[in-house]
């Protein structure tokens, strides 16, 4: 599983994306997280576990290894995956694609199949909605 907060980061992604990432290792599941994205300057030790994200050059990744690729809380291209997302969509398996979002369908979505996507518009954030629509209905805990 490969698991992209949307770009720029920001606080909702981030720690939606550590958050989904922990969870997919606890139940036993490989999983990387990547950023397209170096956040460093704007949030220097901000996050517990911010360490696991891995900051990478978008054309540079091998998405063929993955089985799954998971945007977190981006509604369009350019949100979710940065300003040159026409090369990356090149190298991007849609059918692989999942989204998980809190904003109105947006440019994303006429490309990316309606299974692929979860968006819920009444939650404030894509963390709340992992946590109300995924974590508790599915039972998962959260550690500390």
């Amino acid at each position: 599983v490969l698991i992209i907060p949307s770009t720029p980061v920001d606080g909702d992604s981030l720690g939606s994306a550590i958050a989904l990432y922990l969870c997919v290792k606890k139940i036993g599941k490989d999983a990387e997280l990547m950023s397209f994205e170096n956040y460093a300057d704007r949030y220097p030790n901000s996050f517990p576990n911010g360490n696991l994200v891995k900051h990478v050059d978008f054309l540079s990744v091998d998405y063929s290894r993955f089985d799954v690729i998971i945007i977190l809380d981006g509604a369009t291209w350019l949100k979710a995956i940065g300003p040159n997302f026409d090369q990356l969509l090149e190298k991007f398996p849609i059918e692989k694609l999942y989204l998980v979002d809190h904003h109105e369908k947006s440019g994303i979505y006429n490309q990316v199949p309606d299974r692929s996507i979860y968006s819920e518009t009444k939650r404030w954030s894509t963390a709340e909605v992992l946590y109300l629509d995924f974590f508790k209905v599915n039972n998962i805990e959260i550690d500390d």
